[in-house]
């Protein structure tokens, strides 16, 4: 039942964001209520990368023609290649993309395989 909840949840945001370009306080509030309190986090971090997916997306559509598969490989092999192994180097490098698994130091040069 909880999955179905969620479910119903994730397709009442999608409305939300489809009627309005953004969400009011108010609404984003009402929607995290009616989510389990112990799913909230999950739910959350999950749409809030989807929401900067969604956004970064509509700015570069030009790269939208990639398929989700191509851009998988990439988020694998760059992910398992080149994390920031050393924490105390994140506070000095200017141009990072982090997620859960490490950061990734996007002027490394070794990060262009060409």
């Amino acid at each position: 039942m909880a999955a179905f909840k969620f479910c119903v949840l994730l397709f009442v945001s999608f409305l939300m964001v489809a009627s309005s370009r953004a969400a009011t306080k108010k609404q984003v509030l009402e929607l995290l209520s009616k989510v389990p309190k112990e799913e909230r986090i999950a739910f959350l971090r999950y749409n809030l990368l989807k929401g900067y997916e969604y956004i970064k997306a509509a700015q570069n559509n030009k790269y939208s023609r990639i398929s989700p598969t191509v851009s998988a490989a990439i988020y694998q092999y760059v992910t398992n290649e080149h994390v920031v192994a050393e924490k105390s180097k994140l506070r000095s490098l200017q141009n990072t993309v982090c997620f859960p698994s490490g950061c990734i130091d996007m002027d490394d040069p070794g990060i262009y395989p060409f």
